[in-house]
Protein backbone atom coordinates (compact mmCIF):
# COMPACT_ATOMS: atom_id res chain seq x y z
CA UNK A 1 0.00 0.00 0.00
CA UNK A 2 2.64 2.46 0.37
CA UNK A 3 3.69 1.65 -3.16
CA UNK A 4 0.67 3.30 -3.67
CA UNK A 5 1.17 6.36 -0.92
CA UNK A 6 -1.58 5.03 1.14
CA UNK A 7 -1.45 3.63 4.30
CA UNK A 8 -3.88 0.44 5.23
CA UNK A 9 -6.20 2.53 6.92
CA UNK A 10 -6.51 4.45 3.86
CA UNK A 11 -6.80 1.48 1.50
CA UNK A 12 -9.68 -0.34 3.24
CA UNK A 13 -11.52 3.20 3.59
CA UNK A 14 -11.13 3.70 -0.51
CA UNK A 15 -12.35 -0.21 -0.74
CA UNK A 16 -15.39 0.33 1.21
CA UNK A 17 -16.58 3.40 -0.50
CA UNK A 18 -16.08 1.68 -3.99
CA UNK A 19 -18.26 -1.12 -2.61
CA UNK A 20 -20.86 1.43 -1.39
CA UNK A 21 -20.76 3.10 -4.79
CA UNK A 22 -21.09 0.28 -6.85
CA UNK A 23 -23.62 -1.74 -4.53
CA UNK A 24 -20.30 -4.96 -4.73
CA UNK A 25 -17.23 -5.78 -5.10
CA UNK A 26 -15.72 -3.00 -7.37
CA UNK A 27 -13.48 -5.52 -9.12
CA UNK A 28 -14.26 -9.25 -11.07
CA UNK A 29 -14.34 -11.83 -8.78
CA UNK A 30 -11.88 -14.80 -10.92
CA UNK A 31 -11.96 -18.27 -10.28
CA UNK A 32 -8.92 -20.16 -9.59
CA UNK A 33 -8.34 -21.05 -13.14
CA UNK A 34 -8.01 -16.83 -14.21
CA UNK A 35 -12.55 -17.17 -15.63
CA UNK A 36 -15.37 -15.58 -14.07
CA UNK A 37 -17.85 -17.78 -12.25
CA UNK A 38 -20.16 -17.37 -15.45
CA UNK A 39 -17.46 -18.17 -17.62
CA UNK A 40 -16.23 -21.36 -16.04
CA UNK A 41 -19.62 -22.59 -16.22
CA UNK A 42 -20.14 -22.31 -19.42
CA UNK A 43 -16.96 -24.04 -19.98
CA UNK A 44 -18.10 -27.07 -17.65
CA UNK A 45 -21.25 -26.99 -19.20
CA UNK A 46 -19.97 -27.23 -23.26
CA UNK A 47 -17.32 -29.44 -21.94
CA UNK A 48 -20.06 -31.79 -20.84
CA UNK A 49 -22.14 -31.51 -23.84
CA UNK A 50 -18.94 -32.25 -26.10
CA UNK A 51 -18.46 -35.24 -23.68
CA UNK A 52 -21.90 -36.62 -24.11
CA UNK A 53 -21.98 -35.88 -28.26
CA UNK A 54 -19.06 -38.19 -28.11
CA UNK A 55 -20.79 -40.56 -25.79
CA UNK A 56 -23.92 -41.05 -27.75
CA UNK A 57 -22.23 -41.15 -31.26
CA UNK A 58 -23.32 -37.80 -32.40
CA UNK A 59 -19.48 -36.53 -32.51
CA UNK A 60 -17.00 -38.84 -33.63
CA UNK A 61 -12.98 -38.38 -32.85
CA UNK A 62 -10.63 -37.80 -35.61
CA UNK A 63 -6.74 -39.58 -36.02
CA UNK A 64 -5.59 -36.63 -37.26
CA UNK A 65 -6.55 -32.71 -38.05
CA UNK A 66 -6.09 -33.73 -41.56
CA UNK A 67 -8.51 -35.94 -41.65
CA UNK A 68 -10.60 -33.22 -39.85
CA UNK A 69 -9.87 -30.56 -42.28
CA UNK A 70 -10.59 -33.12 -45.35
CA UNK A 71 -14.55 -34.02 -43.95
CA UNK A 72 -14.87 -30.65 -43.35
CA UNK A 73 -14.14 -29.06 -47.09
CA UNK A 74 -15.46 -32.27 -48.80
CA UNK A 75 -18.88 -31.55 -47.21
Amino acid sequence: MEDLGMDLSTGVKLFLRQVIRQKGIPFALLTENGYTVEQEEELLRRSQETLLAYATGKRKSRKSFASLRKELLDE
